[in-house]
């Protein structure tokens, strides 16, 4: 039984109680003749106490009601609150998720940045330019190239012929070099490495003088004009070379400055 109706009907009864008790000592609120010995008469004063009780029980059925009701929003904001958290804790786990996920990525393409890496400095060593006096190996195969070049530039018209020739001439070598650094600047620009100008600094801090000639006049009249002069203005892959060098040859007027310069470090 409800809490609250069977407080009415406890109060109803202790009412009529009362009521019989005090109309003995002279006090009849409800007017009635309490003759016991006249059944009919007696039965009459239920009926007012029988008003009152329905009144208490219309009263407790409406508290019972409302209590019902706001049992129910406290269930309702119960379950939204719990329905919050679970979706709550399933978005963390999820992030966790794609944390856990992201870092396994960054790390294989981290690891098969530096393997590129290996390989291209394996590249840069193992070239040689070979003359009828010596042969020059790596960095100093490179420093021939540019001599070549400036060999070429005293009888050719222009700076682009020059470069043509001196590219033609070392085909062999600067091709396979400038492909492989081209598809390790590219993998880094388009990995999900957290910090990309990291990587591209890696990368520049093992180019010598000489590979940033080479490079510059690559970009500026060479193949590189294509594809490659993009991504070194994008990561200013030429920041390290000489501020002599590049005046030579007009490199920062074709180039601009954006691929000298590094912008936003």
């Amino acid at each position: 039984m409800n809490r609250s109706l069977a407080f009415a009907i406890f109060a109803g009864l202790l009412l009529w109680i009362c009521t019989i008790i005090l109309s003995g000592a002279g006090w009849n609120p409800f007017h009635v003749n309490w003759n016991f010995s006249n059944p009919g008469a007696f039965g009459d004063s239920f009926g007012p106490i029988s008003a009152s009780m329905a009144a208490l029980a219309a009263v407790a059925a409406i508290a019972a009601f409302r209590e019902q009701k706001n049992e129910i929003l406290r269930l309702q904001e119960r379950e939204r609150h719990d329905d919050k958290r679970r979706d709550a804790e399933n978005a963390a786990q999820e992030n966790l998720r794609r944390l856990d996920a992201r870092d396994r990525r960054e790390e294989r393409e981290e690891s098969t940045f530096f393997q590129l890496l290996s390989t291209f400095q394996n590249i840069t060593r193992d070239t040689d330019i070979v003359s009828s006096s010596k042969t020059n190996t790596g960095r100093d195969a490179f420093r021939s190239m540019v001599l070549s070049f400036q060999s070429y530039l005293s009888i050719c018209e222009n700076v682009s012929e020059a470069w043509a020739n001196t590219a033609r001439k070392h085909e062999n070598d600067l091709n396979h070099y400038f492909r492989l650094l081209y598809h390790i600047i590219l993998f880094i620009d388009k990995s999900n490495l957290s910090d990309k100008r990291l990587y591209v600094r890696i990368v520049r801090a093992l180019l010598s003088e000489s590979e940033l000639t080479l490079l510059a006049l690559n970009c500026a009249y060479g193949e590189g004009r294509e594809k490659f002069a993009d991504l070194v203005r994008k990561y200013a892959l030429l920041h390290s070379l000489s501020s002599a060098m590049r005046k030579k040859w007009g490199l920062e007027e074709v180039l601009t400055n954006h691929a000298f310069e590094v912008i936003g470090q």
